[in-house]
């Protein structure tokens, strides 16, 4: 197992099973140092004093891994030319649920429909990076860095982002909820990953876990060492999260999450974010979306499950936030879209475009974004959806519309030249 890996296990468990009594000083140190070390590969210390920031939305960014189909998701109904290049796999015209005269929603999605409905579910077509790259790798890391070529930086764009706003006391400041950290989040100082919140404490007696909690905040006071003030936003992070186990933080009963991870992930920011600090930023990975084969009907296939699971969730997240959902912006994304025809093997390849959803009460919704000009071969970039809109450029208004950071986006994102889209409002 890789030290990232371990680190980041440790830092989801935060286990420590040892009694705090009859404990020297050396052995304190020795039996504790695991949960500072973990702690200090997800990059959480001690903030500074808090500076003043201005008002901000709570940003949720759900990554799909793999690279969603776009074209069936949210697809090109009216254009002839889409059926013909998927004569297996096109979602049937009668079957789409409509969103205007050009597109329909995949049926699995209809979850989703209200939002749209309601102004707050917006979809950004054909988007993704200008420069293009078929590679999961490359590509997720690209998204996750902000920038076209993720060599060029190696901080994640989320990061940068908080970082410009200024540091907070907030030791939940930015939360990953998964088995790794998400890259986008690579070089904040205050970023927890968290498997499970649940899963999140010290497992020692109740009698004895007060205690054990001091004696570790006192070996790590003025020990003068960085991974001592790790130690010390552990234990602030584990009371935060111990916190939220309380009536009035409990999932609503009227929002029912899918039994599935993304289900119970999405849960767990929403606990997070009514909690008394809240977040500013929390994001969380869905795996599972490179279909190359048989990628099945839109009643039991695969991915008609998959978007099943992801609209179903988003829409509990909704009604478990309440009047928060006002204050939140959620942001789908994957690395990029699949091409317009499909393959021999019942599925689609590696493409380029793709589809991009924004959700929340600050998103001017009911509306498809983006320069869309057909999947006819005589516009497809070597048989892929061209890119007509630069993935940045939805994020960039989102960080200067709703989360008050618009002065440094040339911070944010390097190089870019903003054009926003018009699709949120102001703060």
């Amino acid at each position: 197992m890789s030290q990232r890996a371990v680190s980041q296990r440790a830092v989801s468990e935060c286990e420590m099973s040892d009694r705090p009594d009859a404990m020297s000083r050396r052995s304190l140190l020795k039996r504790s140092g695991g949960v500072a070390l973990a702690v200090a590969a997800a990059q959480v210390v001690r903030a500074p004093a808090a500076a003043a920031v201005p008002a901000t939305d709570r940003f949720v960014q759900v990554f799909l891994r793999g690279g969603m189909d776009a074209l069936n998701a949210v697809a090109p109904v009216a254009d002839p030319a889409y059926a013909a290049a998927r004569p297996g796999i096109a979602v049937p015209a009668g079957a789409f649920l409509p969103l205007d005269s050009t597109f329909g929603l995949h049926p699995a999605l209809a979850a989703l429909l209200p939002m749209w409905a309601a102004g707050e579910l917006a979809f950004v077509h054909a988007v993704g990076n200008p420069l293009g790259d078929r590679s999961h790798f490359e590509a997720q890391d690209a998204v996750d860095c902000g920038v076209p070529i993720s060599s060029s930086v190696r901080t994640g764009w989320l990061a940068r982002h908080l970082t410009a706003r200024g540091q907070t006391p907030a030791a939940l400041r930015a939360v990953g909820i998964g088995e790794t950290q998400n890259m986008s989040l690579q070089g904040q100082r205050n970023a927890v990953t968290i498997r499970a919140l649940s899963k999140f404490k010290v497992h020692v007696g109740d009698g004895d876990r007060v205690a054990y909690e001091r004696a570790i905040r006192q070996l790590h006071t003025g020990f003068g060492h960085p991974l001592a003030s790790n130690g010390i936003a552990t234990l602030s992070a584990l009371g935060e999260v111990r916190g939220l186990n309380q009536p009035q933080y409990a999932t609503l009963p009227t929002a029912e999450y899918p039994d599935s991870n993304f289900g119970k992930a999405l849960r767990n920011i929403a606990q997070c974010a009514k909690g008394p600090v809240g977040f500013e930023a929390a994001t969380v990975d869905i795996g599972g979306w490179d279909h190359h084969t048989d990628m099945g009907d839109h009643i039991n296939g695969e991915l008609a499950r998959k978007l099943a699971d992801l609209a179903t969730a988003l829409s509990a997240l909704r009604t478990d936030l309440g009047p928060l959902w006002a204050e939140t912006t959620v942001v789908v994304v994957s690395e990029f879209g699949r091409r317009v025809e499909e393959n021999g093997d019942g599925g689609v390849d590696h493409g380029n475009g793709g589809l991009m959803m924004v959700l929340g009460g600050g998103v001017r919704g009911g509306k498809i974004y983006g320069n869309w000009r057909g999947v006819h071969t005589s516009v497809l970039d070597h048989g892929d959806l061209p890119v007509t809109t630069d993935w940045r450029n939805v994020y960039a208004e989102i960080v200067s519309s709703r989360l008050g950071n618009g002065n440094n986006l040339g911070a944010v994102f390097p190089g870019l030249k903003p054009s926003f889209l018009g699709l949120a409002n102001a703060r």
